[in-house]
């Protein structure tokens, strides 16, 4: 280590495991899957509030983001359950499970978490059960609480060789304490235990309670792919009893003390798989207060996104609806203009071939004549006007029938050819007519 302190601004991330009378601490490094340590603490003499260390003056600035609890403390039992998928699982379906093999009092006296991975005939795992006290202590020190991940240690230290035997067979791990044995199937774990070494238990003694162990969760020895790290002796005894060696060797003397291969393992966690922080008890993310901010600003962002998008669509609907009605008076005057005319391909383009390509200069010189006219004679109401084949027609209100006649009169002087009236009758004050010409 280097004179780095826990509460060091380079620490990257801080993790803790707890053996069940020692706690140790380690801070790392930045970068992705650095497992570079800048610090570690060892303590062995913190006050205990239901078996959970309290993290006195000097560490509460270096409160970790995780915490890998000893695997020996924890209740543990093997589930095989008839369903399609793992995430059908949720805890009553397990409380249920343990009830029958443990009795519902020793069940509710833990917090579940589990790993399964989908077999032949439905899935099958682990579940690994925590004593309530001991969660209700860590929910109820802040600085615990912000852990994102509490794991087995078991469950850090034996996962990651599980690619060496493809899923299936034994993971022995070894420390200067003693060993992490476990057996998997498909990717799912059948057991795990821990095996201490003690006065009059030595390592080769570790390695018959292992074969026992692994005999009762249905993975003899013999024939098995076994994977992992180990010193030389254990690998000679495993192979003797028929094991497949696959993992690695390491010298005695470079062999780790527990809490350091378990802080290693921490710092290589990304997804934990088996993580007690789950469901009503997720963990305290690190970037929480940032993410919530940004979820602010980001649902603002998309509020005010919807309003826009609302308000253009609303804009466009009023657009259209003008057009319809635009287009629907463009029509109305083309059969009124053209009532010849049946089909409406180019409104405008018809109206200008038939302004101009009629017998004596087309509609606007007849429009002309008629403007003319009606200069003349204020007191008539023109109600509709259509050129045609058959010429031009308009149709309205006068006072009298002299004044039908002086229009007649006036149309005729000024267009120079024969204007006649089809229609003229009484009306409720005046003349309704109707005059044409050619």
């Amino acid at each position: 280590m280097d004179g780095t302190t826990l509460n060091d601004d380079n620490i990257a991330r801080r993790f803790a495991c707890w053996d069940g009378s020692r706690l140790a601490l380690a801070g790392f490094a930045a970068g992705r899957g650095s497992v570079t340590p800048l610090a570690q603490l060892l303590r062995s003499d913190l006050p205990l509030n239901d078996g959970v260390p309290e993290l006195d003056a000097p560490l509460r600035s270096a409160a970790p983001d995780g915490l890998l609890w000893p695997l020996e403390l924890l209740l543990q039992r093997p589930f095989a359950l008839p369903l399609q998928q793992p995430r059908l699982i949720d805890s009553a379906i397990m409380r249920e499970e343990l009830s029958e093999q443990l009795g519902d009092e020793l069940c509710d006296d833990h917090w579940l978490a589990w790993h399964a991975v989908r077999g032949e005939q439905g899935v099958h795992g682990v579940v690994v059960g925590l004593p309530e006290p001991v969660r209700r202590q860590l929910t109820n020190d802040p600085l615990w609480q912000r852990c994102e991940f509490v794991v087995p240690d078991g469950w850090a230290r034996l996962c990651p060789h599980l690619p060496h035997i493809g899923g299936n067979g034994l993971i022995f791990e070894q420390d200067r304490g003693g060993l992490f044995v476990g057996a998997f199937a498909q990717g799912g774990a059948l057991g795990m235990r821990r095996l201490n070494l003690v006065a009059g238990r030595d390592l080769a003694t570790l390695i018959d309670d292992a074969q026992r162990s692994l005999a009762a969760m249905g993975q003899p020895l013999p024939g098995a792919a076994c994977a992992g790290r180990l010193t030389a002796d254990p690998i000679a005894q495993l192979v003797q009893s028929g094991a497949l060696w696959q993992g690695e060797t390491i010298e005695a003397e470079l062999l780790p003390e527990r809490h350091q291969a378990n802080l290693a393992a921490a710092a290589r966690l990304e997804q934990p798989g088996l993580n007690f922080r789950h469901g009503a008890w997720r963990g305290a993310e690190r970037n929480a207060p940032l993410r919530r901010r940004w979820r602010r600003t980001a649902s603002l962002a998309a509020m005010l996104s919807l309003l826009f998008a609302v308000g253009v669509f609303w804009q466009q609907q009023r657009l259209q609806v003008g057009i319809d009605a635009g287009q629907q008076r463009i029509e109305v005057a083309f059969h009124r203009g053209l009532p010849g005319e049946t089909v409406m391909l180019d409104p405008l383009a018809q109206l200008r071939a038939a302004a101009g390509g009629r017998q004596g200069g087309g509609l606007l010189p007849e429009l002309s004549t008629l403007a003319k006219a009606m200069s003349t004679h204020p007191g008539i109401r023109l109600d509709e006007v259509a050129f045609g084949a058959d010429g031009m027609r308009i149709s309205g209100h006068a006072d009298d029938f002299a004044a039908v006649e002086a229009l007649r009169t006036a149309l005729a002087q000024a267009s120079g050819r024969t204007v006649a009236i089809d229609d003229s009758e009484s009306d409720e004050g005046g003349v309704r007519f109707r005059i044409h010409w050619l």
